[in-house]
């Protein structure tokens, strides 16, 4: 894009002040892609982080809940009451 200003510019088909407006505001534009775009890496580093903690956790529970000999307690299954139906 910043080619074609220029190109304009050079055909005089785009004034100076217009060229230095809309590069300017080419740059500010990028700028804050740039920012948003390491925003949103940070966010997914996050949210990778919380997906492994959640997974290492459902591990764990699952090695509680499958190891009565262990000593570390077995967990029963959810009681489900009867209602004679």
């Amino acid at each position: 894009m910043f080619l074609n200003l220029y190109t304009d510019k050079a055909k005089g088909i785009l004034s100076e002040q217009r060229f230095v407006k809309l590069t300017a505001a080419m740059e500010r534009e990028q700028e804050e892609k740039q920012k948003q775009l390491k925003e949103l890496a940070l966010s997914l580093h996050r949210s990778n982080e919380q997906e492994n903690d959640v997974r290492t956790f459902i591990r764990e529970i699952r090695q509680y809940a499958t190891s009565p000999g262990t000593g570390r307690g077995y967990l029963k299954p959810p009681y489900q009451p009867d209602f004679g139906g």
